[in-house]
């Protein structure tokens, strides 16, 4: 049920990126040609977290996301400067980082829900265990 909710979020976003990005054209073709320099220069461990590099103050926590080669190896793109880069740099995040994580997401907590639901299966019905809570222990005579 929530990752249903999450979907339904997610596709109200999708449509806000696609507004953005058709507004905003020129720097979609820039901010695309220094994500593709930036993958010819440097080694790219993860490039989910691309987009995050354009993003201002974010780009430092980024990089380490991003780089798995030495550290002088490395040469991040200039980050947004102007209100129309970083509403794009939003863009780009919501539609290269935050969408596929929340696929991901969603993936890794069905596979959760199936694995729990097989053990607690293998548990009941090979172990003859119960899920249910033990009864309470009887009350003893003061006396006893």
């Amino acid at each position: 049920e929530f990752c249903e909710h999450l979907r339904k979020d997610s596709e109200k976003l999708f449509e806000v990126v696609k507004a953005v990005r058709g507004a905003l054209v020129q720097e979609t073709m820039k901010f695309n040609r220094e994500a593709g320099i930036l993958s010819i220069r440097s080694y790219i461990k993860d490039d989910a977290f691309i987009s995050l590099l354009f993003v201002p103050e974010v780009d430092v926590y980024a990089a380490a996301m991003v780089h798995g080669g030495e550290k002088h190896d490395f040469t991040k793109p200039v980050v947004a400067k102007d209100q129309f880069e970083r509403a794009l740099a939003a863009a780009c995040t919501v539609d290269e980082t935050l969408l596929p994580s929340l696929e991901k997401f969603e993936q890794l907590s069905r596979d959760l829900h199936q694995f729990f639901h097989d053990l607690m299966e293998h548990l009941e019905v090979d172990l003859r265990a119960s899920s249910k809570p033990p009864p309470p222990p009887k009350k003893r005579a003061p006396w006893a």
